[in-house]
């Protein structure tokens, strides 16, 4: 290769974390389709539509990301993804306690995928990260 070959390879890599992948899915299934409303599917975006209480929902979208724009820009961002993981469980106990057991037949694609990336940003995530402390064991020497 000479000096007025362009170099083809980049400098600039990203790691990406499990959180950031968390609510890269999380943001793409609340365009999915998540509940069978009356023959029709109806996309968690669509609900806040439907609903004026239930408009509070797009905030998972803004908070994962959010927390995926800094997980790619290496920040810190777990304690957001879990808040934008908390998010959709708050949501399924209201419509729950709103609607009974009843909500899991009418449940689609996209509220499955919600629940479970929320589940995975709010429990698994925070595990992975931890670094397992072990203490040196006491040795039996002089004491005093």
């Amino acid at each position: 290769m000479n000096e007025n070959t362009p170099n083809t390879k980049s400098d600039v890599s990203v790691k990406v974390s499990p959180a950031t992948i968390g609510c890269l899915v999380l943001l793409v299934s609340f365009f999915l389709p998540w509940i069978n409303f009356f023959g029709a599917s109806v996309a968690g975006y669509e609900i806040g539509k439907l609903s004026e209480k239930w408009q509070w929902l797009w905030a998972i979208p803004v908070v994962s990301g959010i927390a995926m724009v800094l997980g790619f820009a290496g920040k810190r961002h777990v304690e957001l993804a879990q808040i934008a993981g908390g998010l959709p469980l708050i949501g399924l106990a209201v419509a729950l306690y709103q609607n009974g057991r009843e909500l899991f037949q009418v449940i689609l694609v996209g509220g499955y995928a919600t629940l479970i990336s929320g589940l995975f940003l709010l429990v698994v995530v925070p595990r992975l990260g931890r670094k397992v402390v072990t203490r040196a064991p006491a040795t039996g020497g002089d004491n005093a």
